[in-house]
């Protein structure tokens, strides 16, 4: 019990900031007191994020009508009850959601970088070990709990998909953000600069021969996915890290 109060204690900051900046979508968890902050404090945050390059001075001149908003709220709500256009919650609340976790990503990169200088690790080594842990903490615990459920194809599905969502469409998005300010320079196959990208190349060739392999194995097996599976994913992850960290040390 120590451990969950002293948890909680130290992501009140951050739990309170979040509940000024983002509408709160569900009726149970619904505070009247902060859904009238909300319209306020998320376009300054806006502001802040950079996103949308908004300025302060734009943010300055729209204050009235922010403030005006949330007279509305106040006067149409109640204290712990939504107010009958909960979609518009919903939709703000999903759109300041995705600008939070963009904003606590950035810090999350600025923070591996910084490790990357301290220990003279590649970042590439820090990418695939921290930030992937990271990424992928969720969907380990996750996964598992929809299989025990019964839902063993939706957790099936969502490994493979969430990854294939990351590669297309944070990869594609961001691949358009930075050729749209000129051209972008991609030399991860360039062999003249090998000796800086060989960590790269092997996640990429590790990564395609488990899909060639796991594609062998499941035909194999008749599509039946059981403890022989099992075994070799986790035996490959270990090979895997066991080689790239050997490469890198040494």
């Amino acid at each position: 019990v120590r451990c969950v109060q002293e948890t909680d204690i130290y992501e009140l900051p951050v739990d309170f900031i979040r509940d000024l900046i983002i509408p709160q979508s569900d009726e149970e968890l619904y505070n009247k007191n902060y859904a009238i902050c909300w319209p306020i404090f998320s376009p300054l945050f806006v502001v802040f994020e950079g996103t949308f390059g908004v300025s302060f001075k734009l943010y300055l001149y729209t204050l009235p009508l922010w403030i005006f908003l949330s007279f509305l709220i106040w006067k149409t709500s109640h204290a712990n009850k939504m107010p009958n256009y909960q979609i518009v919650y919903s939709i703000f609340g999903f759109i300041l959601s995705l600008l939070f976790i963009n904003l606590l990503a950035g810090l999350l990169v600025s923070y591996l970088s910084l490790l990357g200088l301290l220990t003279g690790l590649p970042t590439v080594y820090i990418g695939l070990t921290f930030s992937a842990w990271g990424n992928s903490l969720s969907d380990a615990f996750a996964n598992p709990a929809l299989a025990k459920m019964g839902y063993g194809v939706m957790a099936v599905t969502g490994c493979f998909a969430g990854q294939l969502f990351n590669t297309l469409v944070g990869f594609g998005s961001n691949l358009i953000k930075s050729s749209s300010k000129g051209e972008v320079e991609f030399d991860l196959f360039n062999w003249s600069k090998l000796d800086k990208n060989y960590p790269s190349v092997i996640v990429i060739l590790m990564a395609f021969c488990n899909l060639l392999i796991s594609l062998v194995l499941i035909i194999i097996q008749k599509f039946k996915m059981g403890t022989l599976y099992g075994w070799y994913l986790c035996s490959f992850y270990v090979i895997f890290m066991i080689t790239i960290t050997t490469i890198v040390i040494a």
